[in-house]
């Protein structure tokens, strides 16, 4: 007697929530979300930003090419923002080492 095979799950491709541009999808750094392979990005080490995510986390102005930045702990800083910082902390415990020179997009 021929017995029916179990029913497969939907492929891949056909569960919104599962589909492989989503599994894989290269995330922002800034917003967490997908970036689209057509869209402009800016990227710094090894994260990729949409550019309106590609800003400073203290005074959340846009980094465009060129500025200088640094990125501590994950987080953009702009380079002002980031001498400000180096100058409080020199100012709190001046025996301990500054970070490097900012770097530029």
């Amino acid at each position: 007697m021929f017995t029916a095979a179990p029913k497969l799950a939907a492929p891949l491709e056909r569960v919104p929530s599962l589909s492989p541009a989503r599994l894989f999808a290269v995330k922002c750094g800034g917003c967490f979300e997908g970036i689209a392979p057509s869209e402009f990005i800016m990227r710094a080490q090894k994260s990729v930003y949409h550019l309106t995510c590609f800003c400073c986390c203290v005074c959340e102005r846009q980094l465009q090419k060129g500025d200088e930045f640094v990125l501590k702990e994950g987080q953009l800083l702009c380079k002002s923002d980031y001498e400000k910082e180096r100058e409080l902390l020199s100012l709190v415990s001046p025996n301990k080492k500054t970070a490097p020179a900012p770097e530029s997009i």
